[in-house]
């Protein structure tokens, strides 16, 4: 999982610095997150990937030089959930802390992703747009990638 560890290499850009990225991306960004001024840009091979945090939630976004989108990661309130998919978390996670819902896009494919806490271990699972359960990731809090922070 990259638990939007994008967001801690963010560096803010001014617009004046996005004069490489094609207006037709940048006109799709403010379509979408509108007065959005502090994104980091990447370039790989022929598409671009805008790393930014929009109303206190973190969203990657990559797209081809025309403007359409091939994947993106946006970070979510969990209010925000779909109904189906908010009442089964609700029911499975009732004893844990959740950390962070996460939407992935890839083309037409699109998962929600649920970090959460249980105890000392952390768990990622992620679910379907049907509400699926599609794939289960124990981590451990105690460990050199998670250390306990007070």
């Amino acid at each position: 999982s990259l638990t939007f560890a994008f967001a801690l290499c963010l560096v803010p850009c001014s617009l004046k610095a996005q004069a490489r990225v094609p207006e037709e991306i940048l006109q799709k960004l403010d379509s979408l997150f509108p007065a959005n001024d502090h994104v980091a840009w990447s370039k790989k091979r022929s598409t671009y990937t805008a790393d930014f945090i929009y109303q206190d939630l973190n969203v990657s976004m990559t797209f081809e030089r025309n403007g359409k989108i091939t994947r993106s990661i946006q970070e979510i309130e969990q209010k925000n959930l779909p109904e189906h998919i908010a009442l089964k978390v609700e029911k499975i996670y009732a004893h844990c802390k959740i950390l962070y819902v996460i939407i992935r896009r890839r083309g037409a494919k699109m998962e929600y992703e649920i970090e959460l806490m249980k105890g000392s271990n952390l768990y990622i699972d992620n679910f379907d747009k049907k509400g699926r359960l599609v794939d289960v990731s124990e981590l451990y809090k105690n460990s050199i990638f998670f250390p306990i922070v007070n």
